[in-house]
């Protein structure tokens, strides 16, 4: 069987070009099972699941008994949702040959999506009985023992999946990935730790190490990993790249900037770490590098989002010129504006330049679009706090409570709106549900509404909430 990257491309191309003439001809013409097999696959990865299904119709027609057509006609169906059908597509394959290894790898995969774990377990060990050795059932199998909460088992099925093969980067990955989106950390640690008791100079799993510290919160251990798969290699683009994202995540700007630079080194010139570059200048305040460095990202790649949003947001925090970032801002939220923060700082710059109806415009197009998110509630209410329409900006907030009742800056404000109003038991029940929420925030409630600073109730009310 041919994938996409193993299948020519010019014999693909020239396949491709073959099936879809017939189609539209009417044409009966042959293919043999193996370039049928390549078309599918072609097909099904690039989602175009109507051209699989008919490139599977003619496979089952000349090759009635070939289980493999059952089995991609089950994918496809599983595919477009039709989850019943698929199983029961798959089911009959294994009637025909119950020890088919692909029909039953593929069982276990639906109900691992359907996170029926039992099933797929039955499924992925059969698959395992009748197989010689397969990496891919394995960490199947572990994943499936994690999900269950049974970390022990999972970890003997991953060591089986990493002993395959001295060293295998991905494998190694793939676990990480596992137990990251598990949010098993301590289990990944374990793991980890386990394999490095047996392989020391294994860079790769110092490196997921380092990672699974990272996710559970402790960022000395994870450098510390990092820095052993380092020592080993010196070169190894992931241990230098991590290191940078927790230096920065530490807001330790100089040394991640130091390991920026070596991924420029070792790995060549690319918009990305240019962008990363230019955040790490912003961070040490040096604001002329760092928009030197978001224009060579721009020139890179125009598509990176970031660095049209950092260059605006630079030119904001060294000049405060609203007006000279407004085009890069206006880049960032055209390239993705569903983006919270992109759009928050656009319609803060239109704001500040004066450009109000433009600034409303975007909020609340933002609110219709993302009710959700709070960004266009909270700064359009601003807005009308500002403009003294103080019962406007209380039923708008209200509004926004049907969508985020447990949201901190919204209670803020609208605690604020109820005690310029008036509204004093309103404004106390909004405030005293915010406090919990959120204490850290009470500055928000003073943003809007300073008198309150001096007022008793409320510091009462603020001084109990930190006991």
């Amino acid at each position: 069987m041919f994938s996409d990257d193993e299948f020519p491309k010019s014999n693909l191309s020239e396949l491709l070009d073959k099936f879809e003439q017939s189609l539209t001809a009417n044409d009966n013409m042959f293919f043999d099972s193996e370039e049928l097999e390549g078309i599918i696959e072609h097909y099904i990865v690039a989602n175009k699941l109507k051209l699989a299904i008919k490139a599977i119709y003619k496979g089952e027609e000349l090759y009635p008994f070939d289980s493999f057509y059952y089995q991609k006609r089950a994918q496809v169906l599983t595919l477009q949702g039709k989850i019943k059908e698929g199983v029961e597509m798959l089911e009959t394959a294994l009637e025909k040959d119950p020890s088919n290894i692909d029909s039953l790898f593929l069982l276990g995969e639906i109900y691992e999506r359907e996170k029926d774990y039992t099933k797929a377990l039955s499924y992925y060990l059969n698959a395992l009985e009748n197989a010689e050795s397969s990496m891919e059932t394995l960490l199947c199998i572990g994943n499936c023992y994690l999900m269950s909460d049974r970390s022990d088992q999972a970890a003997i099925f991953f060591e089986k999946a990493a002993s395959e093969k001295e060293f295998n980067e991905h494998i190694l990955a793939d676990v990480h990935f596992y137990y990251d989106e598990a949010k098993k950390y301590r289990d990944g640690i374990r793991f980890f730790n386990s394999v490095i008791d047996e392989s020391p100079y294994n860079f790769g799993a110092w490196h997921f190490l380092g990672l699974m510290h990272q996710s559970n919160g402790e960022p000395t251990l994870a450098l510390n990993a990092q820095d052993y798969s380092l020592i080993i290699n010196e070169n190894y683009m992931p241990a230098i790249y991590n290191s940078a994202l927790v230096h920065y995540d530490q807001k330790q700007y100089k040394q991640a900037l130091k390991y920026f630079l070596k991924c420029l080194e070792f790995g060549g010139e690319d918009a990305l770490t240019r962008t990363d570059i230019a955040n790490c200048y912003e961070g040490i305040n040096n604001y002329q590098e760092s928009q030197k460095q978001f224009r060579r990202a721009i020139e890179l790649d125009e598509f990176v989002t970031e660095a049209w949003f950092g260059l605006g947001q630079s030119i904001i925090s060294n000049q405060e010129d609203y007006k000279e970032a407004i085009p890069f801002l206006e880049k960032a939220f055209y390239l993705e504006d569903q983006d919270q923060e992109y759009a928050a700082s656009l319609a803060e710059a239109y704001y500040k330049t004066n450009q109000i109806d433009k600034s409303i415009d975007l909020c609340t197009e933002f609110i219709v679009n993302n009710p959700e998110e709070y960004f266009g509630w909270t700064l359009l209410a601003k807005y009308q706090l500002i403009d003294c329409q103080y019962r406007e900006a209380a039923e708008l907030l209200e509004d926004a409570l049907q969508y985020l009742p447990d949201n901190a800056h919204i209670l803020y404000y609208l605690s604020a709106a109820r005690f310029i109003l008036g509204e004093k038991n309103q404004a106390q029940d909004a405030l005293t549900l915010a406090l919990k929420i959120d204490v850290e925030k009470y500055h928000l409630l003073f943003e809007m509404a300073p008198f309150l600073e001096h007022d008793s109730i409320v510091q009462n009310l603020i001084f109990l909430s930190f006991r």
